[in-house]
């Protein structure tokens, strides 16, 4: 579980960067800024209107488009990048030719990347192993089975080319929990109450409640 500080009371947390197709992400959105989650069903494959509305669902979504092996010459097949750039359009997309749905992690470094209807994403800031500070954008992508997912279009300098973007990725199958409807009979209460706040009367202190972002499933870190 990851853990933020709760919002004082009176105050209102910050609207959510990030959406997903799925209403009940079991993830507090405000604390994933600059993180985009798309968690598409597998039957949007085979559905060009669940396609639709999965894309619909996502506002800043470029699209999904289903990936066709008869597209390609069949020794190119084996050549599919999992992230795919394009060099006329610069969008930066994620491309699953496997039969098995896939987790896809993709983080662009330093370089705007434009969304659905000309909307700039929100980045944050990463800071590495020696404290160096860089904008970015992380995109969390559940891909269907046989599927090119278009995540948004880099915005690039005058002169500059796409090797010259730095990106980060992790893909692997996506390995479905093989109980999702396990329980637990104990239960923690949240927020926590620690050191500090408010019912132990330490005079001038704020609150320092803690609050659960994510559960069981939760679509930022849980496949």
């Amino acid at each position: 579980a990851r853990f933020y500080n709760a919002p004082i009371d009176g105050q209102q947390p910050q609207s959510p960067n990030n959406s997903s197709s799925e209403p009940h992400s079991n993830f507090v959105s405000t604390a994933g800024p600059g993180c985009y989650i798309a968690h598409l069903a597998p039957t949007i494959t085979t559905d060009d209107e669940a396609a639709a509305a999965a894309t619909a669902a996502i506002d800043w979504l470029l699209g999904i488009e289903p990936f066709h092996p008869d597209d390609f010459d069949a020794d190119a097949l084996g050549d599919i990048p999992e992230i795919a750039l394009d060099p006329d359009e610069h969008t930066v997309s994620v491309t699953n030719a496997t039969a098995a749905r896939r987790v896809c992690y993709v983080t662009v470094y330093d370089v705007p990347v434009v969304g659905r209807g000309g909307r700039t994403l929100s980045s944050r800031v990463s800071i590495d192993n020696d404290g160096k500070e860089r904008e970015c954008i992380t995109f969390i992508v559940l891909c269907p089975p046989t599927t090119f997912v278009h995540l948004g279009h880099l915005r690039l300098d005058r002169g500059q080319t796409l090797a010259e973007v730095e990106l980060d990725s992790d893909v692997r199958d996506y390995e479905e929990h093989p109980d999702p409807d396990d329980t637990h009979p104990k239960r923690i209460g949240f927020p926590l109450m620690c050191s500090g706040s408010r019912d132990d009367n330490t005079a001038g202190d704020l609150a320092a409640e803690y609050l659960c972002t994510q559960g069981e499933g939760g679509h930022l870190t849980h496949y």
